[in-house]
């Protein structure tokens, strides 16, 4: 910092004529606009959870710095709405945890009254450019995953560190170039349908019938 640091933003400069006089005024003005910042989340509202789109806290990672050069970190943002990918009732539910690094971005007027109605509405109050009305995006210089969906020109992989749970009435895959392999064997299926399955019928058993094709065009199964 040089030797005129106490005077703040004000350098001998800003006094030499009108057009210093008004750029100087101009920057301390953009100075209060708020556009983008790198943050990191404080608190979630939502878990993972089947729920409506929640909010999260935030706090800026670039620090303030006054005249003297000296730091002042920012206090907690708070209640941001977050980004989510979604089309009507379609959504991949992926929530900010504790920890996370995104970007926060800060709408041009007041937002808060189409926060609160999700609907069209006025200003909440004249204020533009705000830390006030700030919204999450997320995803920005975080760790290497370890649930993930990958794409990539050898395919798409699908790596979960627990489980993959799918659920639909009906879930249908096409395979258009595997080569359909034995689920069951043959030897297994002639000795179950000769001999177990007459045994069971015998006794008023009247399960489900062994598939008379024991083949499938699943790929490889473990």
């Amino acid at each position: 910092m040089s030797s005129f640091s106490a005077l703040g933003m004000l350098r001998p400069s800003t006094l030499w004529g009108v057009y210093n006089n008004i750029y100087f005024a101009i920057q301390q003005a953009l100075s209060n606009v708020q556009t983008a910042s790198i943050v990191k989340v404080i608190a979630c509202s939502n878990n993972g959870d089947i729920s409506p789109v929640g909010t999260v806290d935030v706090q800026i990672l670039v620090n303030q710095i006054n005249g003297q050069g000296t730091p002042n970190p920012h206090v907690t943002m708070y209640d941001l709405p977050y980004l989510r990918m979604q089309g009507g009732a379609n959504a991949v539910i992926i929530d900010p945890q504790v920890g996370d690094i995104g970007v926060a971005v800060f709408a041009s007027r007041d937002i808060t009254n189409v926060k609160s109605t999700k609907a069209q509405a006025n200003p909440g109050s004249l204020r533009m450019h705000d830390f006030s009305d700030g919204m999450y995006l997320g995803g920005l210089l975080n760790d290497v995953p370890t649930q993930y969906v990958q794409f990539t020109s050898e395919g798409i992989s699908i790596v979960s560190s627990t489980a993959v749970n799918v659920e639909a009435p009906a879930i249908n895959a096409n395979n258009t170039g595997g080569t359909p392999h034995a689920l069951v064997i043959d030897d297994w299926l002639t000795w179950y349908t000769t001999h177990i399955q007459p045994f069971l019928v015998s006794k008023g058993y009247a399960g489900p019938e062994m598939p008379t094709v024991s083949k499938t065009t699943v790929l490889k199964g473990e």
